[in-house]
């Protein structure tokens, strides 16, 4: 709790951090309520293809899903707060005030499991509200609620990807920059490749953010998938296993960069 509370001195007066963690609460909350309202079907009558509102098994799946897209916005903040304490030496002022590289280490760590809650209770209280709009039935809110697990690791997920980006690369203008041409590109052809072209699907389990990204598909996505034939049936928890097993390889990256790297 005392790293912690040193990590809140730090951000409570950092405007960067409450704009960037506004983005992801506004946006996010203004596109589930899009959804929920129908002004993002194509008609009268047409199917949502973004994601059915009328039960909470379809509410957990819609929000999580979309949830997970805004996670780059946390992301991009995590790079920033990391790369700070290079570019203004206060990882080295920690230092001198008696902490231990791995307390350093730690405190951004925990800093991750925390926005990582915040993030699957903030998508929660989306949930709820658009299940109040939708008239669903509240005895029902566990249906599919183990998307909100789901939506944790994958945030854990991104956001140790992003924390390992910065403490190799240490610059912040570097790493938004891969993290955004790995998540966007990169990462989206070898998944293609593998998916399209060779149909070896346990593939997305070797590629970190892809590993998690199957633990919530796109709804309408889910339904095309489940009707191709020659598809494994993949349980949800084998991604997130793998999810878990890059989360780990983060760690142990970024314990031993911690330790042997040069401040």
């Amino acid at each position: 709790m005392s790293l912690l509370s040193i990590e809140w001195l730090k951000v409570k007066k950092y405007i960067t951090f409450w704009v960037l963690l506004s983005l992801f609460c506004v946006f996010l909350l203004i596109w589930n309520l899009s959804i929920s309202g129908g002004f993002l079907t194509i008609g009268k009558g047409a199917p949502n293809i973004f994601g059915g509102t009328k039960t909470y098994d379809q509410i957990w799946s819609t929000i999580c899903f979309y949830s997970s897209h805004f996670v780059i916005f946390i992301s991009i903040l995590v790079v920033i707060l990391t790369t700070n304490e290079y570019q203004f030496k206060t990882n080295r002022q920690n230092v001198i005030d008696g902490w231990q590289r791995l307390q350093f280490y730690h405190a951004k760590w925990m800093v991750i499991l925390v926005l990582s809650v915040g993030v699957t209770l903030f998508a929660a209280i989306n949930g709820v509200i658009m299940g109040n709009m939708e008239h669903a039935a509240f005895s029902n809110i566990g249906l599919n609620s183990i998307k909100l697990f789901w939506l944790f690791i994958l945030t854990v997920n991104y956001l140790g990807f992003a924390y390992t980006l910065s403490l190799l690369l240490k610059r912040s203008g570097i790493a938004i920059a891969l993290l955004l041409l790995y998540y966007m590109i990169i990462e989206t052809i070898i998944h293609s490749i593998f998916f399209f072209k060779y149909q070896w699907f346990v593939g997305d389990m070797f590629l970190p953010l892809q590993s998690s990204d199957e633990l919530l598909r796109q709804p309408a996505m889910e339904q095309i998938i489940a009707m191709m034939k020659d598809k494994p049936d993949i349980p949800s928890y084998a991604y997130a296993l793998a999810s878990c097993g890059w989360i780990a390889f983060y760690y142990i990256l970024g314990r031993w960069r911690m330790v042997k790297s040069d401040w």
